[in-house]
This record gives structure tokens, C-alpha cells and sequence, in this order.
């Protein structure tokens, strides 16, 4: 799929990190360590992700789908950061006190 783009290194390297979004946030999916609400989160922004960026190249017909799809993987995005971050830092703190 990225060989087939006719694009910057910015493209790709945001097709590349909506990936890695998409593979982590799966992996927490099956941890207990995290809730499913964070898990899902971290998936549907990596799938928005990879969704627009393809959209977007395909014609301009989907460029307004692909806009608001950019949107919905940034909310997402930043609801996953948030989550996971709170979820880490508890777990940080709570080894320290046993």
C-alpha cells in the first residue's frame, strides 16, 4: 500500500504511525492491565487514520469523508494518550508504594 502512494515522506510515515497506533492499542486489547475503553480508543484513531489517508489519495469525491475522518482519529487519539497515560502513571505509582 505505501509503494502505491505518490506522496511526501509526511504521508507515509502517518500511514506508518496510525499502524503502530492501531498494533499497540490491539495488543491492549487483550492486556488486562487496561480497559477496554482505552484499548478501543487507540484503535479506531489508528484505523481513522490509515482509513483518511487512503480516502484522501483515492479522489477528491472522499476528501470531505477524509477531513472528518483526520478529526475523529485526533479525538481519539488524544482520549487514547490520556487513558494510557493515567493508566501508566497509576501503575508507576502503585509499584512504588508495595
Amino acid at each position: 500500500m505505501i509503494t502505491l502512494f505518490k506522496v511526501n515522506a509526511f504521508m507515509v510515515s502517518y500511514v506508518i504511525v496510525s499502524a503502530a497506533w492501531l498494533l499497540i492499542a490491539a495488543v491492549m486489547l487483550r492486556s488486562k492491565l487496561f480497559s477496554k475503553l482505552t484499548a478501543a480508543s487507540g484503535i479506531i484513531a489508528g484505523a481513522a487514520g490509515i482509513v483518511a489517508e487512503m480516502l484522501e489519495h483515492i479522489s477528491e469525491t472522499f476528501r470531505i469523508v477524509a477531513i472528518i475522518l483526520y478529526f475523529t482519529a485526533i479525538v481519539f487519539l488524544l482520549l487514547w494518550v490520556i487513558l494510557s497515560g493515567r493508566r501508566l502513571y497509576n501503575l508507576g505509582t502503585n509499584s512504588h508504594t508495595t
